[in-house]
């Protein structure tokens, strides 16, 4: 689980800025908090609300690149195309690097990474493991690397110490050592696989998840072709109303270069005269069915595998009913037995109340006059009587009347083409 994630001098946050899923002393929706492996308390879904061009899409991003450089520092091609874009309204832009940290839980052990970059030139980069001998918060140290190299390395990873010397400035530490055997290495590079990032404000990018003809290796198909899983799926998409009855993977011409059978994904409803069933291509079912199913084949992994699925918009083309319903399959033990979390942006108020989120849950991105953005939670959030919200206030409403801020400064164009806010 995500218990942390922390940035700096990226896109519009030039500040330190933390993501922070630890659950707070608050009382209510208590069943929707999971626990670590040292029984701290941890949210499962956060919400993140602001204006357009707010930043908000930036938190996703900034998590975005640290899971992609992870991923990917090892292949020149694939990191130079990954760019720590860092906050550009500075003199200092070209001096101040980037930093990237995340603290979690894997197993039974909580973890902190953190790397630190400029020009994807890699300054310094850190492991730690939180101590099981000690009920304080403790810290020990598996690798501390800086411009110079490996400073320190624990016992268990020091037969990597010549391996080591041959890192690349570009290249992550991590990332080469996932690729030898070393479990503690493995486990962190696993916990950042297995995170699903989606972006739902992509232009077709719901119609280009289900292609016409996908191959054996397809997620889609994947689950199409195992009976359990398939029938999962479709009462998914029956409890949705999507007037689909049922979905299947058909054998479709050809293979690809390694050899995959290619199927066709389709669709089947109900004829209202007679009942007998109609097939169509899934391609010609709406965009926002399209995007459920797709949807669907993240929701499928990562509650499974107990993961973090990161999503930006999506409420895009969701009804907010259908939204909510999302929500609360993360927050229902009994659909999220492995406690997996979900995060994401969104500007869907109808959702935003004391019902469906714990106002820890609810975090609002603002962005001053500075060009400068700020992530805070609603928890914490102090308006101007320097009181902190109740359970009992009306969050959507409040929202809108500007008491979180972010929400857009709105101004009218005068007759002459000049624009002054509503209200002057």
């Amino acid at each position: 689980m995500l218990l942390q994630f922390t940035f700096k001098n990226y896109k519009s946050f030039k500040d330190e800025t933390t993501l922070d899923m630890i659950a707070s002393s608050i009382k209510e929706h208590e069943s929707d908090v999971a626990v670590d492996a040292f029984d701290e308390r941890v949210l499962k879904v956060v919400a993140i609300f602001g204006a357009n061009a707010s930043g908000k899409s930036n938190v996703f991003k900034a998590f975005e690149f640290m899971v992609e450089y992870v991923k990917k520092s090892l292949d020149k091609s694939e990191s130079r195309a990954l760019n720590a874009e860092p906050f550009a309204f500075s003199a200092q832009k070209e001096s101040e690097p980037s930093s990237f940290e995340v603290i979690f839980s894997a197993g039974t052990d909580i973890f902190q990474y953190g790397f630190t970059l400029r020009s994807r030139k890699i300054h310094e980069e850190y492991l730690y493991k939180r101590d099981k001998n000690t009920k304080k918060e403790n810290y020990l140290i598996l690798f501390y690397r800086t411009e110079n190299g490996i400073e320190e390395l624990s016992q268990e990873l020091s037969s990597a110490k010549e391996l080591l010397e041959l890192l690349n400035e570009e290249v992550l530490t991590l990332t080469m050592l996932s690729n030898f055997k070393f479990e503690i290495t493995k486990t962190v590079y696993q916990w950042f696989k297995q995170i699903s990032i989606m972006d739902y404000g992509e232009i077709l990018s719901d119609r280009e998840r289900i292609p016409f003809r996908s191959s054996s290796e397809n997620p889609l198909v994947q689950i199409l072709l195992d009976v359990e899983k398939k029938k999962t799926l479709e009462q998914f998409i029956q409890a949705i109303d999507t007037g689909i009855e049922g979905l299947d993977a058909v054998v479709f011409e050809g293979k690809d270069a390694d050899n995959n059978q290619y199927y066709a994904i389709v669709a089947s409803h109900k004829n209202i005269d007679d009942d007998k069933l109609t097939f169509s291509f899934i391609n010609d079912e709406s965009s926002g069915t399209r995007k459920l199913i797709s949807l669907y084949v993240y929701l499928e992994q990562v509650l499974e595998t107990g993961g973090v699925l990161f999503a930006d918009e999506l409420d895009a083309k969701l009804h907010p009913l259908l939204l909510r319903y999302l929500i609360n399959m993360f927050h229902d033990p009994a659909t999220n037995p492995n406690n997996a979390q979900l995060i994401f942006t969104t500007h869907d108020v109808f959702t935003l109340d004391k019902d469906n989120f714990r106002r820890d849950e609810i975090w609002f991105v603002d962005k001053d006059e500075r060009g400068v953005s700020d992530l805070y939670s609603l928890a914490e959030y102090k308006q101007e009587n320097g009181m902190k919200t109740r359970n009992d206030a009306s969050y959507g409403k409040d929202y809108i009347l500007g008491k979180y801020n972010a929400i857009p400064n709105l101004k009218k164009l005068t007759d002459d083409g000049e624009a002054v806010r509503h209200g002057e």
